[in-house]
């Protein structure tokens, strides 16, 4: 027995003692060697599977400065892929995901993609947080993260979040279509629509790529409306109520959205609620000044009477007053009696008022031009009691120092 278990240990290799028992560490030995030569073994068939297809794999750019610069000139989300030497997974994944012929045409095509050596970029890897390797994080053409993944995933997953992230930059490309198409409104003078469209990117947090720009052309567009109020508040004594009237509403429609337009909403307001109580008291008017005619027409005072329809006509023509002032006008007209009678009154108000003319002069210290009137009341009205109040006024300057009197018709 003790022959058979020596030949058979010297055989494997293996020493046994005359006691019977057998040595086994260098069978253990030779099985751990084993095991480890066939595991590097298949980490190098990796690699040479990995290398002899990276002709045809992936183009990674290796430096991380590079790939975001040339993802904003290209305007490309960015793939970035995490690694170390000793990290089994990555090399997995380089021999199996990033082999598969769907990832390959949609990375090269549509992202910048950069392979990251963890320990050559130790405070991009601390600045993200990176904690285990592989690591994937897809980024927009700015730098803003979408998606961080950890741990080896196959080509269906690295798929689904390669097309989510295309998906975040169409959305993104949308919004900056938007911002262009606000400021070529702007440009062009259609501030309404402006800021209309930049109020709605501010809104939207998925916008956020923009708010910069579109905060700065809101604001700016904030700035040229104040000017615009500011300016016309300062001709506002220069411009009659419809002027104002029109420009604040102009200016609270073209810069519609902004403080400025509502201040000049709230002084379009004011503005049209004085012209409304203007033009009840402006109608309050005309029908009086009616009622008054009509009464003038009823009493036969014909001179009056004509009077406050000339005034109707004159200042209420817009208004239906003037219409029917025109017709009463037109029946005191037709009756040459009744215009007979107005133009004596006339020419009685006329001496009055040439009388009034005359005292008013000598009060003034004018006597010379009193005495000029009182003789224009004797040649224009001969035979009349004017004419003769001015003759008697005439006799008192001539005797002495004047008295100025107060005449009464």
């Amino acid at each position: 027995m003790k022959l058979r278990l020596q030949a058979l240990a010297g055989n494997a290799g293996i020493s046994a003692s005359d006691s019977g028992k057998c040595d086994l560490s260098g069978v253990w030995q030779r099985l751990a060697l084993g095991h480890v030569v066939c595991w590097l073994l298949v980490c190098w068939i990796i690699d040479a599977a990995a290398f002899t297809q990276q002709a045809d794999g992936i183009a990674w750019r290796t430096q991380y400065a590079q790939a975001r610069r040339e993802a904003r000139e290209k305007h490309l989300p960015l793939l970035l892929d995490f690694t170390t030497e000793w990290c089994v997974h990555c090399r997995r994944m380089d021999a199996t995901t990033f082999q598969d012929p769907t990832i390959v045409a949609l990375v090269n095509s549509r992202f910048v993609p950069a392979k990251i050596d963890a320990s050559r970029e130790q405070a991009l890897v601390e600045m993200l947080r990176i904690r285990g390797y592989p690591t994937l994080v897809l980024a927009l053409p700015d730098g803003r993260i979408l998606h961080t993944l950890e741990g080896y995933i196959d080509a269906g997953q690295l798929k689904h979040y390669l097309d989510a992230t295309l998906a975040a930059l169409g959305e993104r490309d949308a919004y900056a279509q938007a911002l262009e198409s606000a400021l070529r409104d702007q440009q062009a003078g259609h501030y309404a629509q402006a800021i209309a469209a930049l109020k709605k990117l501010l809104a939207d947090p998925q916008a956020l790529s923009v708010h910069q720009r579109a905060r700065m052309a809101l604001n700016e567009l904030e700035a040229l409306a104040r000017q615009e109020h500011q300016k016309l508040a300062s001709l506002e004594t220069e411009l009659t109520p419809q002027e104002r009237e029109l420009l604040y509403q102009d200016l609270s429609q073209r810069f519609a959205g902004t403080v400025a337009s509502q201040e000049a909403q709230r002084a379009l307001s004011d503005l049209i609620a004085q012209r409304q109580q203007s033009e009840q008291q402006r109608l309050q008017l005309a029908n009086a000044l009616l009622a008054s005619a009509r009464l003038d027409y009823e009493q036969q005072n014909w001179l009056a009477c004509l009077e406050r329809c000339d005034r109707l006509l004159r200042e209420f023509a817009d208004l239906p007053q003037a219409q029917d002032a025109q017709r009463l006008l037109e029946q005191l007209k037709s009756q040459p009696e009744r215009m007979h009678t107005a133009c004596e009154r006339v020419t009685e108000r006329l001496g009055e008022l040439q009388l009034a003319l005359a005292e008013s002069w000598l009060r003034q210290g004018e006597p010379q031009l009193a005495i000029e009137t009182f003789r224009k009341v004797l040649i224009m009205f001969p035979d009349t009691r004017y004419a003769e109040l001015a003759r008697r006024r005439l006799q008192h300057l001539a005797e002495g120092p004047f008295q100025p009197t107060q005449f009464s018709p």
